[in-house]
């Protein structure tokens, strides 16, 4: 398998980010009405890119995953982390959160959270994090509201 490797997203990556974002949740088994709806949200766009921290995971240059983290927010946000189905089970996502906890300490952070889709709650709680409550979404739904403390990062 080739390298893996994260870099900063650029500005227009923007439908590329978004079309992996749609494959990793339509992978989930979630109904075409469900889908539709969802794909009618904003996923990313070109502000986010240029004001967030966003980064992709590329193999042979092809984008296969990205993260975008909320940084001027208290707690720190973990607001997008996406891998291509095709890349799942082959350290992608693992790859993309050690990013997560990289940035969290460069900020100087004690921790940062994030809410899972329910099929990615086993992932992050894989990766440490703790279910701290649960978040009402524009998907009229509940889900997971999770925690990563960075001082127990000792993996």
């Amino acid at each position: 398998m080739a390298e893996i490797t994260i870099r900063k997203a650029q500005v227009g990556e923007a439908a590329i980010l978004r079309s992996v974002c749609l494959q990793a949740k339509r992978s989930w088994g979630y109904s075409n009405e469900f889908m539709t709806r969802f794909s009618e949200e904003t996923v990313i766009d070109a502000d986010a890119i240029s004001t967030d921290y966003v980064v992709v995971a590329t193999q042979e240059e092809t984008i296969i995953g990205w993260l975008r983290i909320l940084t001027h927010r208290a707690p720190l946000i973990l607001d997008d982390l996406w891998v291509l189905p095709t890349a799942f089970g082959k350290g992608v996502g693992r790859l993309l959160f050690t990013e997560a906890i990289a940035v969290a300490k460069a900020l100087g952070r004690s921790e940062f959270e994030l809410d899972a889709d329910p099929n990615a709650q086993g992932f992050y709680e894989h990766m440490g994090c703790i279910k701290v409550g649960e978040t009402f979404t524009s998907m009229g739904r509940y889900i997971p509201r999770m925690r990563y403390t960075v001082a127990s990062a000792q993996r």
